[in-house]
């Protein structure tokens, strides 16, 4: 694989190529943030042959990657913007399931940017993308809390799904990997007297790694380990809830 030492010196080089184009409004998303660690040997010195050294990429370093030409072409990292996951039908991937991540504004709503877009429709974004699905292998043990009463709330506590995540650029910026490992998932959804929903809290946490990709020019052997957490309170219906639980407690 070519290697990442091409975006200048392991940091993602940013661009003002062109004018964001509008991707519209997110109203049910969680704040994401990330943490990624590049573990890789090098040639030591000596008896050490190999060397393990380490990496980390964070928020920004992502923001970074996609204000780069091979996504935005935009900079991202300078106008107070943010990470999200959203549940909005529009900004879910393929199947309404698996939330999109958002680039959007310090307001939380407006849409800067889709980074999975690429994933299911390769004539945005390049055909790049940063994605994340925490429902790779379905659905795992689930603790599900009911008042059965007006108002009222439904407290879902999936304890272990499967998750993946994957960055995806074949340009200028070379970054190709997938990742999956555990996850937990809580997602409470209230309603009001009248029965109708009137929003709620949810949080997603995710360890993912894989090994194997060389991903810096001076790499032998690498391990790429992220951690992922998000936490949000979606107004009115919880998109989350409304798509990935509550058909599974008809039944």
């Amino acid at each position: 694989m070519a290697g990442m030492a091409a975006v200048c010196a392991v940091v993602f080089c940013t661009t003002s190529a062109k004018a964001l184009p509008s991707w519209g409004l997110t109203t049910n998303y969680d704040t994401l943030n990330l943490t990624m660690t590049v573990q890789y040997s090098v040639e030591g010195t000596g008896s050490h042959y190999l060397v393990v050294k380490s990496k980390t990429f964070d928020n920004h370093s992502l923001l970074e990657l996609l204000s780069s030409s091979d996504f935005a072409g935009e900079d991202l990292t300078n106008i107070g913007a943010k990470l999200v996951i959203s549940w909005d039908a529009g900004f879910n991937v393929t199947n309404g399931t698996i939330g999109d991540i958002l680039v959007v504004d310090k307001t939380g709503t407006n849409v800067l940017y889709d980074a999975s877009a690429g994933w299911y429709n390769d004539t945005l974004n390049n055909g790049y993308y940063v994605y994340l699905d925490l429902f790779k292998d379905d659905y795992g043990a689930v603790n599900y809390t009911d008042t059965d009463a007006d108002p009222g709330h439904v407290e879902v506590d999936d304890i272990g799904d499967n998750a993946e995540f994957a960055i995806y650029d074949d340009g200028d910026y070379y970054l190709d990997f997938e990742a999956d490992g555990p996850d937990t998932i809580d997602v409470t959804q209230n309603w009001n007297k009248d029965g109708d929903y009137s929003g709620g809290s949810e949080s997603e946490t995710a360890s993912v790694q894989t090994a194997g990709y060389d991903i810096t020019s001076d790499e032998t052997y690498t391990t790429i380990k992220v951690h992922i957490s998000a936490s949000g309170h979606p107004k009115g219906i919880d998109d989350l809830y409304y798509y990935d639980y509550d058909p599974l407690i008809d039944y």
